[in-house]
């Protein structure tokens, strides 16, 4: 592009910005920073500081600090097949709506924000892992709903968060080898029997006594990540951690909490 044309370019966009102003696809209000895809508010209010952090599981926390040693209200239960889970958003309110905008409307710049605010969020974490992981991997989806989305939300957010980190982003590491039905579409107590059996690894994978970081956009149950990680266990994985954007059951940070 000429040095005219970029100008051209650069005096469209701000016309275009003054008579339609950029605004949060959030909340609605204007965005005084055009070079922001959500307001600070709602970043501010999306993914707050918690007060504590597991050692356990790496979960945050805003109500009473578990005792040192004793599990968190989000650790694992006796079984899991991963060590502990990374989030930096509670799964409410703006969190929700980032999620479901970037994942069934094609927002993908709401999943660029996720994904940059999980990697900068998530950097103290997982530098204290430090050659424990050693592989980025997200959930896969089943090739007829990656068709039908046209990606894999999970895929987009590891892959940044592998960006300069060092580690090795494997975005077929797992495979979905069986249609299941949406886990949010389904209660609770039905969730474990949907996803059961409904991931292998790629025939070329190796993960033997080797550190894995699986990505997902939400934890809910975690029974979707309990089959991946139990795959990747079988299969000689020495670790398996979990990184998501939004996590269920994370609380509220309200004092009252």
């Amino acid at each position: 592009m000429t040095l005219l044309a970029s100008k051209a370019a650069d005096g469209l966009r701000g016309a275009v910005d003054l008579l339609y102003p950029p605004i949060c696809p959030l909340c609605y209000s204007p965005l005084a920073d055009c070079d922001t895809v959500i307001c600070f508010r709602c970043e501010h209010v999306m993914t707050p500081a918690p007060r504590w952090r597991c050692l356990r599981c790496g979960a945050g926390g805003f109500g009473a600090e578990p005792e040192p040693g004793r599990k968190c209200r989000h650790c694992p239960t006796e079984g899991a097949a991963w060590q502990g889970a990374f989030a930096v958003a509670p799964y409410r309110a703006q969190a929700t709506q980032c999620v479901q905008r970037f994942k069934y409307h094609r927002r993908m710049e709401l999943g660029e924000t996720m994904g940059r605010l999980m990697r900068a969020r998530l950097a103290p974490s997982l530098a204290q892992l430090g050659a424990r992981i050693e592989i980025v991997a997200p959930v896969p989806l089943h090739w007829l709903r990656r068709v039908a989305r046209g990606f894999n939300q999970s895929a987009v957010l590891a892959d940044i968060l592998a960006r300069d980190s060092g580690l090795s982003f494997e975005p077929r590491l797992l495979r979905r080898v069986r249609h299941t039905r949406r886990q949010a579409l389904l209660p609770p107590e039905r969730r474990a029997a949907n996803v059961a059996g409904a991931f292998s690894l790629s025939s070329r994978a190796d993960v033997r006594d080797r550190g894995v970081l699986i990505v997902d956009d939400v934890m809910t149950t975690g029974h979707t990540i309990q089959e991946c990680a139990k795959v990747l266990r079988e299969a000689g994985a020495r670790e398996v951690w979990v990184a998501c954007f939004a996590r269920a059951g994370l609380g509220h940070p309200d004092p009252e909490e």
